[in-house]
C-alpha cells in the first residue's frame, strides 16, 4: 500500500489487484485517485486479462511492483506449497 501511494503522490496511475474485496474497497478509499483494482490471483488466465485492461485503458505498463505478504514454513517448498500460497482464491 505505502509504494502504491507513494507512486501515486508522485504523478503515477496505479492498478492494484488482490483476493480480498474489502482490502481492495479501502486501498481505492485510502488513496483516493489515479487508481484502478482488480479482484485476481497469479493464475496466467486472470493476469493476461489484467494486463489487457491496462493496455486498453492506459496504453501500457511501465512499472511492475510484486508484492506478497504470506509467509508459510517448509524445509522445502514443494510445487504444492507453491500453488496453496500463490494462486489460492
Amino acid at each position: 500500500m505505502a509504494t502504491a501511494k507513494q507512486f501515486v503522490h508522485e504523478g503515477a496511475y496505479v492498478f492494484i489487484t488482490g483476493r480480498r474485496d474489502p482490502e481492495l474497497a479501502s486501498a481505492v478509499k485510502e488513496i483516493g485517485r489515479d487508481i484502478t483494482v482488480s479482484r485476481a490471483t497469479l493464475h496466467a488466465r486472470r493476469l493476461d486479462r489484467l494486463f489487457a485492461q491496462i493496455q486498453r485503458e492506459k496504453g501500457r505498463l511501465d512499472v511492475l511492483f510484486a508484492n506478497a505478504g504470506v509467509a508459510r514454513y517448509a524445509p522445502s517448498a514443494s510445487q504444492e506449497l507453491y500453488d496453496s500460497i500463490l494462486t489460492s482464491t
